[in-house]
């Protein structure tokens, strides 16, 4: 059915496709100098982060989407992105899918030293699973963290601030992984 209402599909890809989608969305809606100053602001942003983690100790990192069944996101996603941004390696970065289906024994297989969830039924928004095993890297240096998935899983605006606080999970974890 036509309605006469315009639409404006996108599907960012990469980190970089981001600003340009507002830019054009401000454009669209009749503000091209707000689209393009937010853009600046959100390039300028990850810019930031970027410069601040580059020289940092690489950590690997799970990236649990959800435990029931157990989620992560593959090399493709664009949090792959931002996770290597932020210094970190995704422990799944060689796998393809955009949303793998994993059992505990190939994470564990893979040691990862912080594992971020961003929800979960296993209690801890999905990090009381990796309490049982004590030996886990990340589960001996208490480097399980939360991230709120509508920061971080929504290719927008706000996925900025979600990185950043991405950065500063990974971050506490590289700490903890190597302290002074």
């Amino acid at each position: 059915m036509k309605t006469g209402i315009p639409v404006y599909r996108t599907h960012p890809r990469k980190l970089a496709d981001i600003p340009v989608d507002m830019e054009k969305l401000g454009q669209l809606t009749g503000h091209p100098v707000d689209g393009v100053e937010s853009a600046r602001q959100w390039r300028d942003s990850l810019e930031k982060l970027r410069h601040q983690y580059r020289a940092s100790q690489k950590i690997k990192v799970f990236y649990q989407v959800y435990d029931r069944p157990l989620y992560t996101i593959g090399g493709t996603q664009i949090i792959d992105e931002a996770i290597a941004l932020c210094g970190g390696q995704n422990i799944f970065n060689d796998i393809q899918a955009l949303a793998p289906i994993l059992s505990v024994e190939t994470v564990l297989a893979r040691n990862p030293d912080a594992i971020i969830s961003t929800g979960g039924m296993s209690g801890e928004n999905g990090l009381g699973l990796w309490r049982r095993f004590p030996m886990l890297n990340a589960t001996r240096t208490q480097s399980l963290y939360f991230l709120e998935s509508d920061l971080i899983s929504r290719p927008g605006p706000r996925m900025a601030q979600g990185i950043k606080l991405l950065c500063g999970k990974i971050e506490d974890a590289r700490r903890k992984q190597s302290p002074e």
